[in-house]
């Protein structure tokens, strides 16, 4: 599915949320985390922010991938009135969310001088992730395409070691194509993805790679095996500009998620 912006000049707005991990009722619960009270926080420290003109959620958006926590998500976010654009996670079902929310299962976005693709990762039954062939042949034919000057590329597992070990593992297995497709496209000016509850900025050359915060549980960094960090929940707000140019920034909540439990050895 195909999304048009009536965006015509001026920088683009998008807000990135991701890792939401909902669960069927309300009281679901990740390493002591009330999921449903983070976000909620989460959104609204957002909606105090500039006014965005895109949501991008970017996986893992419920901890079970049912039906009930894509239908609560929808609820959530039925206050803001700006198009969405969501990807599955390792967590979610695919076939859940196009059953209850096919309308936010968004492709492509064009807005002005930009395009945005959303690349689904996810190996069905597996935590790491890869991009099928008909996903990169899709990537293929976006960067070739007349329609936009610049590319933003959105997956949800991280392409590149981030230096967790046990986060390392589950990158995604054919990261090394999908590379060299964006080396060779000046188009792509940024990877954007979820998956490690934590902030990663760095570069491939002109490619800005980001990762970004999760709205609830976040991982401590540099860490062998599964450790919760001390960070409070957060988001990612990009500015693309007419020009090309990336401006980013990850925000978080002053106070962190009541309840975790620190000591979590896994979830």
């Amino acid at each position: 599915m195909h999304l048009k912006l009536d965006h015509s000049a001026g920088p683009l707005r998008v807000l990135q949320i991701t890792d939401t991990h909902l669960g069927a009722t309300p009281d679901k619960r990740l390493a002591g985390a009330s999921t449903l009270q983070c976000l909620s926080d989460v959104l609204g420290a957002a909606a105090a922010g500039e006014p965005a003109d895109l949501l991008l959620l970017t996986g893992d958006l419920a901890d079970d991938g049912s039906p009930q926590a894509y239908r609560m998500l929808e609820r959530v976010l039925s206050g803001w009135d700006v198009p969405q654009a969501w990807l599955p996670g390792n967590h979610d079902d695919l076939a859940n969310m196009q059953a209850v929310v096919p309308h936010r299962l968004i492709q492509t976005v064009a807005a002005g001088n930009w395009g945005i693709i959303l690349l689904n990762s996810q190996i069905a039954g597996e935590v790491g992730g890869a991009l099928s062939e008909p996903e990169l042949d899709r990537l293929r034919a976006f960067l070739a395409s007349p329609d936009w000057s610049f590319c933003l590329v959105c997956v949800h597992h991280h392409p590149v070691a981030i230096g967790c070990r046990w986060l390392d593992e589950q990158r995604i297995a054919n990261a090394d194509e999908l590379l060299r497709i964006l080396d060779q496209a000046p188009k792509a000016r940024a990877l954007l993805w979820g998956h490690v509850h934590q902030v990663y900025d760095g570069r491939r050359g002109a490619l800005r790679l980001l990762g970004a915060p999760s709205t609830c549980v976040q991982f401590a960094p540099h860490s062998e095996r599964f450790k919760v960090d001390l960070l409070a929940p957060g988001w990612r707000g990009l500015v693309l500009h007419e020009d090309g140019r990336i401006e980013t920034s990850v925000q978080r909540l002053s106070h962190g998620c009541p309840d975790i439990d620190y000591d979590c050895a896994g979830y």
